[in-house]
């Protein structure tokens, strides 16, 4: 079994039912490993098809250290466009609170999975600074994901060491002969007649041996490839190219070349090296060239100016840069909220509320008084479908060495984010009264201290809007302290009278425009349940008539609002900020 392990930024959560849990990812797609020495690189495609039904969660690779598993539904596991994401439900066990201890410490960093990869599953590469690539295309099984003190842990099987020897040997080899071969001379002869010579060292001997010209890799490589390369030439561009052959000609000299002859390898005949000379090699070039725009234009026009377009114009190429990527700025709720997974379209999740009944007292001999029965209440879910796409065309990745296929795969994974942005904010508001608030922090405390009983309060956190998180943030308590303070148990997290502040767009609220002042006050992980069933990213292809790929995304969840009981939502104005700032 191979072992990879990645730096996670692993989380820890205290959830509603006083239970603890911990998400991260287990592995990245397409993003480079430490060197082992080769570096690893894995598909997005390569969980297809792997049963992940039986995957434990482990404590350092010990299989006597599970902390949780899937078959039990204490961990679920999900793939998406970053990679393989895992949400585990800790026991109350020693080793349990000690992970999640260490992991809030920042002393547990590391996540790491074990796997087999699929027979034909992975390929070797070597890239440009002579680094040996490995990608893993299909892995066949997935037994365990563990959480590591040693980020950079790696084991490697004995079947991968065996295919990188196989592999750096066939380097080595390929780079003795090469050295060989740049050793071979050609002569040239006066009369510029060529003689083919049928030897492994492929030199060139002329009658009169003055002139002796090292051969360049280049113009070998191009005689070698030139017999599979045109023969390789689509039938319809060799009968656009005779064409055009044939009108350029007419043009130049008024004559056919005589040292190029098309028809004899259309006949299959063999080609004899004295009708090889440099200007053939240019020529085979500029078709290779021509047929290349051919695909990606459907039509070749040519000329005496070089390649153009059907309307006259001439194709000058454009660079295109690796693209940059504006970051989304705010937190995102779908990691705040609680998540299920479910099966069925529809089903209800029975909830029992708190229960206030007494026991009777009983008197001896006497039939027992029925108690009050528990009040339970059903939150039902009814899964929605969500999908998204995105067209590239082969144009684009023709003329850009930048991965256009994993960012627009990361776009998706981004238009996804927003879309559960929407729909938790949509749940912690739909019939909430809101609070119009001309006291910011009283009504805070009110929410606190009144609507939410001591566990809920202890465990809600507060989404804001940017512009009310503005007006509490400069506000001061009596020794002239901030209000707001930074979380120094979380980097880039603020506290307001103990909770977590989650600030998040002014417009994301329903109907609300930039300065509004909105504010949620709830214990996230019991209001909002995500019950989610499916996501699938997939890439599909065309029939090659357009020439384009598409990214997709397919998902089916629904976002119940769980305990509308448990929600405080505070409106304010910016003249209530302006008052309120004024009274502290």
């Amino acid at each position: 079994m191979d072992i990879r392990t990645i730096n996670s930024n692993l989380i820890v959560r205290d959830n509603a039912d006083n239970t603890k849990s911990i998400q991260g990812y287990a592995l990245l797609f397409n993003q480079p490993s430490q060197p082992m020495p080769f570096i690893e690189y894995i598909s997005p495609n390569a969980l297809n098809g792997v049963d992940l039904s039986n995957v434990l969660l482990l404590y350092g690779h010990d299989f006597n250290n599970i902390l949780a598993r899937t078959d039990a539904g204490t961990l679920t596991l999900t793939v998406d466009g970053k990679g393989l994401f895992f949400n585990a439900q800790l026991a109350n066990t020693t080793l349990a609170n000690d992970v999640y201890n260490d992991i809030q410490a920042g002393n547990l960093k590391g996540c790491s999975f074990g796997f087999t990869i699929a027979d034909n599953g992975d390929v070797w590469d070597t890239d440009a600074n002579g680094n040996t690539i490995h990608r893993i295309s299909q892995i066949a099984t997935l037994d365990e994901v563990s959480v590591t003190p040693i980020p950079a842990y790696t084991e490697t099987s004995v079947q991968v060491q065996r295919s990188l020897d196989k592999y750096l040997k066939g380097v080595k080899a390929m780079a003795e002969n090469k050295e060989t071969e740049t050793k071979e001379t050609v002569e040239e002869p006066k009369d510029e007649t060529v003689e083919e010579k049928r030897e492994d060292k492929a030199t060139v001997e002329s009658k009169d041996n003055t002139n002796k010209v090292v051969l360049d890799d280049e113009v070998r490589s191009s005689l070698t490839a030139l017999k599979d390369e045109v023969r390789s030439l689509k039938a319809e561009f060799d009968k656009k190219a005779k064409e055009e052959a044939k009108h350029a000609d007419d043009h130049h000299e008024g004559k056919k070349d005589d040292k190029f002859d098309k028809n004899k390898e259309d006949k299959g005949e063999k080609r004899d090296m004295k009708d090889i000379t440099p200007n053939h090699i240019d020529k085979v070039a500029e078709e290779k060239r021509d047929f290349a725009d051919f695909l990606k234009n459907g039509k070749l026009t040519r000329d005496v100016t070089g390649i153009g377009l059907a309307n006259g114009q001439v194709l000058i190429p454009q660079t295109i840069l690796p693209a940059e990527n504006e970051p989304h700025q705010f937190p995102r709720l779908g990691s705040l909220v609680r998540t299920i997974a479910v099966k069925t379209t529809t089903g209800k999740l029975p909830l029992f509320m708190d229960n206030n009944g007494l026991l009777t007292e009983h008197t001896e001999f006497q039939p027992t008084a029925e108690s009050q029965m528990p009040d339970i209440q059903p939150i039902l879910w009814d899964l929605k479908t969500y999908t998204g796409k995105y067209t590239f065309s082969q144009d684009l990745i023709t003329d850009s060495s930048y991965n256009w296929e994993t960012e627009l795969a990361s776009q998706l994974v981004e238009l996804r984010d927003n879309t559960d942005d929407s729909l938790i904010i949509n749940a912690l508001t739909n019939g909430v009264s809101a609070v119009s608030s001309s006291d910011l922090v009283s009504d805070l405390k009110t929410a606190l201290n009144v609507n939410l009983k001591p566990i809920d309060s202890r465990n809600a956190s507060v989404v804001m809007s940017q512009s009310a998180f503005n007006a509490l943030d400069q506000m001061k308590d009596g020794m002239g302290r901030p209000l707001i303070q930074p979380d120094v148990t979380k980097s880039m997290a603020n506290t307001i009278l103990g909770k977590t502040v989650v600030v998040v767009d002014d417009t994301l609220f329903p109907s609300a425009k930039a300065g509004d002042i909105n504010i949620i006050v709830a214990p996230l992980q019991k209001a909002v349940i995500n019950f989610k069933s499916t996501e699938i990213t997939g890439k599909f292809m065309d029939s090659y008539d357009v020439w384009y790929k598409i990214l997709g995304i397919y998902l089916r969840e629904d976002v119940e609002q769980a305990r509308k009981d448990l929600i405080t939502y505070i409106h304010g104005t910016k003249a209530t900020a302006v008052t309120t700032t004024a009274s502290k």
